[in-house]
């Protein structure tokens, strides 16, 4: 009954049979984009369990550890340009041409008119990917110089030698380089959800094949991370190979419209990209900031233990990341073309399947927590089942508010994003500093626990107040 109301008012589909309803196309994006992640989900359960039961706790602790640095020094240079290309694209190509107009009506003999805003709309689209490849390229540079501070300012803290602090170094160098966020917008401009989702698909494998060779012949923690690093790449190269093959966009960095003639055709491009950087900067915090302080603070098996956690109450987060990226190109679209109250009735919509979401992940975390625990890392990680039910709420109280950052984000609102998120990491950080030294790492999950419900909270009166504006 509720989900037949929320699809009720959907555009009908039309003589071939094609819906073109936005809650339509986000369920069609989101059956792509689990495509991808579904294989990887399966696939992270197993080379998860080689690298807990090979490492150990302490030994897996310390491999979080340097993955959580890494993912921490990506996140605070990321200028999350995939969101920039999708929502300055639609911006331009807002007058009633869809990006499916650019790629294929523009380039078929379907009148002068079309053609012609077709390529308009290409060339547009054009600029803003080499605009977006470039602060990648950016980012990744500043990535490169900050993970070297962020290696040698906490090596001795957390443990590490000084041969790990070299692999740490380096893993965070090719995570940073192999650049793929802005060829994640151009298909994701396109609808080539499909594309991605194959293109997701290829780091589960890699990583499934690297730790199978990790297990047998380098069992050790330098040997799993050569097979995470692996992955990377791979993967950034599977995405640049899709869009080479199914788009018209092609990167020239050198030959391109230049960073400020984009600028000036888009005067909003510079406040949007470091909104969206401070923002994933944030994020990036929020994530890992409980993993370095357990790693700093307490030891690596303990550190471990979050890790394990954390990473299957991730699994199950990336339902809710998977929904909000499927949505955002929608809410992109039908704010440019149809208005903010039909951007607002989606999100509404959206909103109330995701709650259903949330509801299901916290059973599952209640449930079937400590038997996935056990099953995938053996007996020695089941002290994790209470860090996994308190990050498993965090789970179901972000998967119900999936849809309102990237309301908030489509509406050219990302700073009203970005002060949530910094007050969710004030919080975060408050709350770790008074419960981590007296509970530990179930201190830790709480803190986690409470900035997920400040968030919510937040981003549910950002939206309602942006409801009432008008604007």
């Amino acid at each position: 009954m509720i989900i037949s109301r929320l699809f009720r008012g959907a555009p009908r589909q039309d003589g071939m049979g094609k819906t073109h309803g936005p809650l339509a196309k986000i369920g069609q994006n989101l059956a792509w984009l689990l495509a991808g992640k579904g294989l990887g989900a399966v696939l992270s359960i197993v080379y998860l369990g080689l690298a807990t039961r090979i490492l150990g706790p302490a030994g897996f602790g310390q491999f979080a550890l340097v993955f959580g640095l890494a993912q921490t020094i990506s996140g605070i240079a990321s200028f999350q340009s995939w969101r920039l290309i999708v929502l300055y694209g639609h911006d331009a190509g807002a007058s009633g041409h869809k990006p499916e107009d650019a790629s294929s009506e523009g380039h078929e003999a379907g009148g002068e008119a079309g053609a012609e805003a077709g390529g308009q709309v290409s060339h547009s689209i054009d600029s803003i990917a080499n605009f977006g490849f470039k602060l990648d390229l950016t980012a990744a540079m500043i990535g490169c110089v900050l993970a070297a501070i962020g290696v040698h300012l906490l090596a001795r803290p957390i443990g590490w030698d000084s041969q790990l602090s070299r692999t740490a170094l380096l893993f965070a160098i090719v995570t940073l380089l192999a650049v793929r966020s802005s060829a994640v917008g151009i298909l994701r401009f396109y609808d080539r959800f499909r594309d991605g989702a194959a293109a997701d698909a290829v780091m589960p494998l890699t990583r499934m094949a690297g730790a199978l060779i990790a297990a047998f012949f380098f069992p050790t923690v330098t040997g799993f991370l050569v097979a995470w690093a692996a992955s990377e790449v791979t993967t950034a190269t599977a995405y640049w190979w899709m869009v080479n093959r199914n788009t018209p966009v092609r990167i020239h960095p050198w030959s391109s419209p230049s960073m400020r003639s984009v600028i000036r055709q888009h005067p909003g491009i510079v406040h949007f990209a470091l909104v969206t950087n401070a923002g994933s900067t944030l994020t990036a915090l929020i994530q890992n900031l409980p993993l370095l302080a357990i790693g700093a603070f307490t030891t690596p098996a303990l550190a471990g233990l979050y890790r394990l956690a954390n990473q299957l109450a991730q699994a199950m987060m990336r339902i809710a990341d998977m929904l909000s990226r499927a949505i955002y190109p929608e809410l992109a679209k039908v704010r440019a073309r149809q208005g903010q109250d039909a951007a607002h009735d989606l999100t509404r919509r959206t909103t109330l399947l995701a709650l259903i979401g949330g509801v299901v992940v916290l059973l599952l975390a209640i449930f079937a927590g400590k038997l996935a625990i056990e099953l995938v890392a053996g007996p020695q990680f089941v002290a994790a089942y209470p860090i996994l039910i308190l990050l498993g709420v965090g789970v179901a109280l972000e998967l119900a508010g999936v849809a309102l950052e990237p309301m908030l984000t489509a509406s050219n609102r990302a700073g009203q994003v970005l002060v949530i998120r910094m007050i969710a990491t004030l919080a975060l950080a408050g709350t770790l500093a008074v419960l981590l030294p007296r509970h530990g790492v179930i201190g830790a999950g709480w803190a986690t626990l409470i900035a997920s419900a400040i968030s919510l909270v937040l981003f549910t009166l950002s939206v309602r107040r942006l409801r009432t504006a008008r604007f």
